[in-house]
């Protein structure tokens, strides 16, 4: 199928199951706590750990958060499957999300809480995290990868995940999305892409 045929899939296919996940659960969180994705379960139980990785994107724990992974997934995870096909759009979607919990799960491992202790710290080790935002952000490194400026819009994207971590979310989730943006930005540069441009051998 031509390029200009190509229809999105995998983006409005996620958009049509989280949206009314989150309005039948919105009243009553306690009904995704076994569908979302904790820290500890790295160590304690990685099978429940993995499961909750693919289920933890599809429930989301507040508006706030799907509202703004819907605008990342309209205006740059469209982008990114019209450029890559909805198999490839999905696969970054999963791996992003993966990396981000084993990433941002390993990090408070070595640090919590015999290097730091308390506030987000403590909060993020006995917390629940699901929604798909770190796979949004994943698609958007991805995204960002293919534009003729990729570091400036891998700059934007950072910028954007520090303004929504100064004015709203001010916990451990950024680390999450960090991982998911580098991961998506270093898959598509260096794997989709083919790397940095070489310069013709002599």
């Amino acid at each position: 199928m031509s390029r200009s045929w190509r229809i999105p899939f995998a983006v409005p296919a996620y958009l049509v199951v989280a949206w009314p996940v989150y309005l039948a659960t919105r009243d009553n969180r306690e009904l995704i706590n076994d569908f979302a994705f904790r820290i500890p379960d790295l160590s304690e139980s990685p099978l429940r750990a993995a499961a909750t990785l693919v289920s933890a994107p599809f429930f989301a724990h507040s508006k706030d958060q799907i509202v703004y992974t819907t605008a990342m997934l309209v205006l740059f995870g469209l982008a990114a499957e019209y450029r890559f096909g909805w198999r490839v759009a999905i696969a970054l979607f999963f791996l992003t999300t993966f990396a981000a919990g084993i990433i941002a799960g390993a990090i408070l491992h070595l640090i919590y809480p015999e290097v730091v202790d308390g506030g987000a710290f403590r909060s993020a080790w006995n917390r629940t995290f699901s929604g798909g935002s770190a796979g949004a952000v994943g698609l958007n490194g991805a995204f960002a990868a293919m534009m003729p400026k990729p570091f400036l819009f891998l700059a934007l994207f950072a910028a954007w995940e520090l303004g929504l971590w100064w004015f709203y979310l001010q916990n451990y989730t950024p680390v999450f999305h960090t991982s998911a943006l580098l991961t998506g930005f270093a898959i598509a540069w260096f794997i989709l892409r083919g790397g940095p441009a070489r310069p013709p051998r002599p």
